[in-house]
């Protein structure tokens, strides 16, 4: 829902894995006598470890703090189903949540702007800086 767009669960017979494809970027495609059986585990219950529909990516954690200003605004959605919040005595919100990947949550971060620091983990902390510095050095001069 929130990608606007069409995605398929399959078997990526490259990376012998189940793999999450974007149905636009599919080049070709072709049926083999062979069965994909899957595990166990629930795929929705999978789902539920996703940001949006990434979900066969190693969990992290993510820990963001939101500037007083907009912490009543995140506090009062329900992102993700492994969230937890913590108001500080300052009036920031302490936002985590377990989630599978950091490649879709990073633009819901960006989105924020400068009322989001992320605290963990700290390659996803570094990515958004990196964002923030290159977007500000456009308005420079």
């Amino acid at each position: 829902a929130h990608t606007r767009a069409l995605y398929v669960i399959g078997w990526d017979e490259e990376r012998q894995d189940r793999r999450t494809f974007k149905v636009e970027r599919i080049v070709s495609i072709s049926l083999t006598p062979d069965r994909y059986e899957p595990p166990d585990e629930s795929v929705a219950a999978e789902m539920r470890q996703a940001w949006d529909v990434i979900s066969d990516d190693t969990p992290e954690e993510v820990v963001v703090r939101f500037a007083p200003g907009v912490a009543q605004r995140v506090a009062e959605t329900r992102w993700h189903p492994s969230q937890s919040e913590v108001l500080e005595e300052d009036g920031s919100l302490v936002w985590r949540a377990r989630v599978a990947g950091l490649l879709e949550i990073r633009s819901w971060i960006l989105g924020w702007g400068p009322d989001a620091e992320v605290l963990e983990p700290p390659e996803l902390r570094e990515w958004v800086a990196s964002r923030h510095a290159a977007a500000a050095a456009r308005y420079e001069a």
